[in-house]
């Protein structure tokens, strides 16, 4: 099992009434730790959404900017869970030793 960190949200507010149409969707941010069987993991891509979003401000206050999110698609009873992590593809696919670069 490997530890990883994910990062988890919660809608706190919907706004319908903005100026560009649009509806505007609040969200707190969380982190916790999870371990991952290595063998369950199917693949990894960039989140290209969180890492938009936090280049616009912090998801979490005292997150380092710096920091980058990976999709990590798990085998889960014949079924894919998608999960999202601390850490950019690469740097998860090496943590489980799948990484060639």
């Amino acid at each position: 099992m490997i530890k990883l960190r994910q990062i988890n949200h919660s809608t706190v507010c919907v706004t319908r009434d903005t100026p560009d149409g649009e509806p505007y969707i609040q969200k707190e941010y969380s982190l916790e730790d999870i371990w991952v069987n290595p063998t369950s993991i199917l693949y990894l891509q960039e989140d290209k959404s969180l890492n938009a979003e936090h280049e616009r401000s912090p998801l979490i206050e005292g997150l380092d900017e710096k920091h980058s999110f990976t999709k990590l698609f798990i085998s889960e009873n014949g079924f894919a869970r998608q999960l999202s992590v601390i850490g950019q593809p690469e740097a998860i696919a090496d943590i489980f030793g799948t990484y060639n670069g």
